[in-house]
C-alpha cells in the first residue's frame, strides 16, 4: 500500500495543482514539497555519487538538448500551436526567469533524488534492477501526461509522451550503470534546459 502511494503520489500532486487549483505556483509547492519531503533524508544526498562518473550525464544531456531544440525547429508547426500554449501558460501564470531556473536546476534535483533514487532504490531490493528502471520509468511519465494533455493538441500530446518514458528508462539504466544520480541529474538539467531554450526560442 505504502509503494503504491510513493508511485502516484507525485501524479496525484500534479493533478491537484493543473486541474482543481490550475496555478502553476501551487502545483511546484505540492509537486516539490512531496519529491522533496519523501525523498531527500539523512544521508541520501551521498547517492549523489562521485563526479568523476558523471560523463556519460552530460554527453546525454548534451544529445537531449541539441535533440529537443533541433528537433522542435524543424516540427514546430506540427507539434505546438502557440497561442494555445501562451493562453494555458498565462492561466497558469507561467511567468519569470526564476521559473524557468526551478524547472532546469531545482525540478531534475528533486525528481531524480526521487524516481531514480528513493523509488528506483526501494524497487530494486524488493523486485530487482530491470523492475526499478521499468517501474520508476512508468510512473515518472505518468504524471508528465497530465502536462501534455493540457498543452498539446491530439495526437501529438501522446507522441511526445513516449519520449519521456524512452527517456525515463535510459535514465535508469545511467543510475544502474554508473552507480550516480549525479551523472542522471546533469543529463535531466541538460534536457530541461533544452525544453525552456524552446519555451524562449518559439513561444515566449
Amino acid at each position: 500500500m505504502k509503494s503504491s502511494i510513493y508511485l502516484i503520489g507525485p501524479t496525484f500532486m500534479i493533478a491537484m495543482g493543473l486541474y482543481a487549483f490550475e496555478n502553476l505556483l501551487i502545483t511546484f509547492v505540492l509537486f516539490y514539497g512531496w519529491l522533496a519531503v519523501i525523498s531527500i533524508r539523512p544521508g541520501q544526498l551521498r547517492k549523489l555519487g562521485d563526479f568523476y562518473k558523471i560523463k556519460m550525464g552530460i554527453i546525454s544531456g548534451i544529445f537531449f538538448y541539441v535533440t529537443i531544440v533541433t528537433g522542435v525547429s524543424i516540427f514546430f508547426n506540427l507539434l505546438i500551436d502557440p497561442e494555445n500554449v501562451e493562453t494555458l501558460l498565462a492561466k497558469w501564470k507561467f511567468t519569470g526567469v526564476g521559473l524557468i531556473l526551478i524547472l532546469i536546476f531545482i525540478n531534475p534535483f528533486l525528481e531524480e533524488m526521487y524516481w531514480r533514487g528513493f523509488i528506483f532504490e526501494r524497487i530494486r531490493l524488493k523486485r530487482g534492477k530491470k523492475e526499478a528502471v521499468l517501474y520508476s520509468a512508468f510512473f515518472y511519465t505518468i504524471y508528465h501526461v497530465l502536462t501534455v494533455l493540457l498543452l498539446f493538441q491530439w495526437p501529438v500530446n501522446i507522441l511526445i509522451v513516449l519520449p519521456v518514458f524512452i527517456v525515463g528508462l535510459y535514465w535508469g539504466w545511467l543510475r544502474e550503470k554508473s552507480g550516480s544520480l549525479a551523472a542522471v541529474t546533469i543529463s535531466h538539467m541538460l534536457a530541461d534546459a533544452g525544453i525552456m531554450t524552446v519555451y524562449l526560442l518559439f513561444i515566449q
